[in-house]
């Protein structure tokens, strides 16, 4: 059922609609300019052919208000196909941490159980070995739930995750639940989610690489903040990282995060900006506080 609805959004929101566009505006200016030579050629005009131009001109209006109700269409089924899968990738993310935690309440119980027996048997140092290993484990999930947010909650285990796996320090620090944001939280995620990207990108370019996310608020908004120790972007970058297109990466899929993110952002009231050397970069951005 979701890969229908998938298909059937495709079907708006792909090129189809600008051809079929085109072709209604090419043939509505062929029967307008035919009608006005009419009008200009003859002087006298039979009221079969009037009734006739009437028609025409009557369909081509009518072409004209269906399709630019299907550019319409066309423009909400793309936003809903980004809803879609900023969801289906925020379900996924949310699923993982959910099965880590649902795997890690079912061992509570025996780790309880070990410890509990090896202070019987008098193994003290046995036992302050095995929970501290236990409490390492538990802290790599514990940590990331930092917010009232499944989603975000899923995104930051997910980063925390690639970052451990290539060996780059990943730190977050909150002192905000986010409660009442005034951005859907898949939005949250895709925005935060894409400037974690670039700080991993940036930190696997050095030794020692380290990121730093952190979430705080005012009275007005929560703020983002990803810190890199990176080299830093380019001056002759800096001034296009906002451009649509603008990436340093190669390959391809890159160039269009910045861009929407910033205009994501400005559209509900928030902000995004950024400063780099060659120490890092830091990315900030704000969003507001639901009234």
């Amino acid at each position: 059922m979701k890969r229908k609805s998938n298909r059937n959004l495709s079907i708006f929101s792909g090129n189809w609609p600008l051809v079929y566009t085109a072709s209604v505006l090419f043939i509505g200016l062929i029967v307008a300019a035919g009608i006005i030579y009419v009008l200009l050629v003859r002087e006298e005009i039979p009221t079969e052919v009037q009734l006739s131009m009437l028609v025409a001109v009557i369909m081509v209006i009518i072409a004209l208000t269906v399709c630019f109700g299907i550019l319409r269409m066309r423009g909400e089924a793309r936003s809903l196909l980004r809803s879609y899968e900023s969801l289906k990738e925020t379900h996924l993310k949310t699923s993982g941490l959910n099965d880590k935690l649902r795997e890690q309440r079912h061992d509570f119980l025996n780790h309880i159980q070990i410890i509990h027996s090896l202070i019987e048997m008098n193994e003290y140092k046995e036992a302050a070995s095995y929970m501290e290993e236990i409490y390492n484990e538990i802290q790599s999930v514990g940590k990331i739930l930092k917010t009232a947010s499944p989603a975000i909650n899923a995104l930051l285990q997910v980063k925390n995750n690639s970052c451990e796996s290539r060996g780059i320090e990943f730190k977050i620090v909150s002192t905000t639940r986010l409660d009442k944001p005034a951005m859907e939280p898949w939005d949250i995620c895709g925005i935060l989610g894409n400037l974690i990207d670039n700080a991993i990108h940036a930190a696997e370019a050095v030794d020692n690489g380290s990121i730093r996310v952190s979430l705080k608020e005012d009275i007005k908004n929560y703020i983002f903040k990803v810190k890199d120790n990176g080299k830093g972007i380019p001056d002759k970058l800096a001034d296009r990282v906002f451009t649509m297109g603008f990436t340093t990466k190669s390959g391809e899929g890159h160039g269009i995060g910045l861009a929407v993110s910033k205009r994501k952002l400005e559209s509900t009231g928030g902000s995004i900006s950024f400063e780099t050397g060659g120490n890092g970069t830091e990315f900030t951005f704000t969003v507001p506080k639901a009234s």
